[in-house]
């Protein structure tokens, strides 16, 4: 069995294909491994009992996912509309709320969704939140936020993303928790805000896409062996 000399054109191409190729495959390898990290803290925070505080600021991005009891006061007549939010595909917002817990911290709550025509709390007077209470929640760390993420408009209280740190500032609020939380509670469509129901659902297919990347690199160093393959006369 002899090859011919590989020719520079399909050299360069087979070169640069074989690096995106295997570059792509193994970058999903690494993807996997956050992905499954995720999934299992998710499932993990399942079966444990709710942290009976919320942690120290040094530490608390530690428990992402985790469930925690909260107490303490709302800061009433706040609120911060969080957007794009869907529940049961219907376009709304998230509606955080500041709760001062007794340590002096602030921590922005998602309370859960509203319709986009019930943003403003004139049309549901009734969720209005004030006074003291106590919930579970789950800790979620990071802005929640993409490369196409479009910055929030404060002075329009529409917020593309959990800009806790902004929201905080905006509202001259102090001592804000660099987290939020989503409380956790019974759904129901007909009172609003509807909360979250505590499942994270994340899709894992990156075992198909490393077989993917790694079958196309496969693909290509045959058809650069075939192609260079001399047949003898």
């Amino acid at each position: 069995m002899a090859f011919a000399k590989p020719r520079p054109i399909p050299l360069l191409f087979f070169i640069s294909a074989m690096i995106v190729t295997i570059g792509l495959g193994t970058w999903q390898i690494q993807r996997l491994d956050w992905k499954q990290n995720i999934i299992d803290s998710i499932e993990k925070a399942k079966i444990e009992a709710p942290l009976a505080s919320l942690p120290p600021n040094e530490t608390i991005a530690a428990h992402e996912f985790a469930r925690v009891a909260l107490s303490g006061w709302w800061e009433k007549d706040i609120e911060f509309h969080v957007t794009p939010r869907y529940f049961k595909e219907k376009l709304g917002y998230h509606i955080f709320t500041p709760l001062r817990l007794k340590d002096g911290r602030t921590v922005m709550v998602n309370r859960g969704w509203v319709p986009a025509d019930h943003k403003d709390i004139a049309k549901r007077p009734e969720s209005k939140a004030q006074g003291h209470t106590s919930l579970v929640g789950m800790i979620r760390v990071g802005a929640d936020r993409n490369t196409f993420t479009p910055p929030s408009q404060a002075e329009k209280n529409v917020w593309f993303g959990r800009d806790v740190e902004q929201m905080g500032e905006f509202a001259k609020l102090t001592n804000v928790a660099p987290v939020s939380v989503d409380l956790i509670a019974e759904q129901n469509p007909q009172i609003l805000p509807v909360p979250f129901n505590g499942e994270i659902k994340l899709y894992n297919q990156h075992l198909s896409y490393i077989i993917t990347w790694y079958g196309i690199a496969l693909g290509v160093l045959v058809i650069f062996l075939v192609y260079h393959y001399k047949r003898e006369a």
